[in-house]
């Protein structure tokens, strides 16, 4: 019952984020302020002269521009306090969701721990070489395409590689960076095989915020660009 909750307000989270990944608020309030301004051009360039119409408009951009900011900074902050709530939501959802995929009976643990040993003297040579690369773990990618349990024992693994990868220092730290990401992106391929079809949902909810944050949460940085151009192009 508590997952059923938690996915239904990380999918929320996630249509409202994807709703605010726009800069119409930003653009929203470089109108308001490009509206201001001309109504005291329109208003008071024939009462005033230069010098004091100059001083009218000056103090107007700074409260406006003072406003604008309090209100997409509140903007910003909201977004990323959906962000902080969706984070909450998946790391539950995936705490539960590896619980449930764990060994439940004795026999089951056993056969686990098995496969694990037996891996580990399979692998405990990868990427220690001095040309590592990904083709070391061809043949235990393709057992795990289709064995569960061999997928799930290999995943209990990915510490030990990425620390040979990490110690190999026959190799640069390019290599190295390329190589830990190339086995991250394996080992989650593989992770999803072995988890419900609802971890694969959460996992694409994700990357779907991490993909749009900084947009949702970053309209004040979007309105000053548009505003720094307006400036420069005397508007």
């Amino acid at each position: 019952m508590e997952n059923i909750e938690n996915f239904k307000g990380l999918k929320q989270i996630n249509l409202e984020i994807n709703e605010r990944a726009t800069i119409k608020p930003a653009i929203k309030k470089l109108a308001e302020k490009r509206g201001g301004k001309q109504a005291i051009l329109e208003q008071y360039t024939d009462v005033y002269m230069d010098e004091v119409l100059s001083e009218l408009l000056e103090d107007y951009h700074q409260k406006k521009l003072s406003e604008i900011n309090t209100e997409l900074s509140a903007y910003d902050e909201y977004s990323q306090s959906l962000v902080a709530k969706a984070n909450m939501y998946i790391n539950k959802l995936e705490s539960s969701m590896q619980k449930s995929a764990d060994p439940t009976t004795e026999y089951e643990l056993q056969q686990h721990n098995y496969l694990v040993d037996e891996l580990k003297k399979t692998l405990f040579k990868a990427f220690i070489g001095a040309n590592p690369n990904m083709d070391e773990l061809e043949s235990v990618l393709k057992q795990a395409e289709y064995d569960k349990g061999y997928a799930q024992a290999l995943t209990c693994l990915q510490s030990m590689l990425t620390s040979n990868i990490t110690g190999n220092n026959q190799i640069s730290e390019e290599l190295k960076q390329r190589l830990r990401v190339d086995l991250a992106d394996k080992m989650q391929e593989i992770h999803m095989h072995v988890l419900s079809v609802d971890y694969q949902t959460v996992q694409e909810i994700k990357k779907n915020i991490n993909k749009n944050i900084g947009l949702a949460g970053g309209q004040l940085h979007q309105f000053a660009l548009l505003n720094n151009i307006d400036r420069k192009n005397g508007m």
